[in-house]
């Protein structure tokens, strides 16, 4: 699946991403693959990067794994 990080936690090392479905996934930091630290910067700057994920069912709704980045945002 491929959407948008929109919100990140970096106190609390989670955020959200907003998939193309229209539905918002939630991460921890250990679902990405090595890029989670530039994530606070992307924001603050305004650019919401793209990712691919897999979907994983969780008690809490839809969660986000095997986060990779596709791009530095927009």
């Amino acid at each position: 699946m491929t959407g948008r990080v929109i919100r990140v936690f970096m106190s609390k090392k989670y955020g959200f991403i907003k998939g193309e479905d229209g539905l918002e996934y939630f991460f921890h930091e250990d679902d990405f693959n090595g890029f989670f630290n530039d994530l606070d910067m992307d924001i603050k700057m305004g650019r919401t990067p793209k990712v691919n994920y897999e979907s994983v069912p969780s008690e809490k709704g839809p969660r986000a794994a095997e986060i990779s980045r596709v791009d530095a945002g927009v």
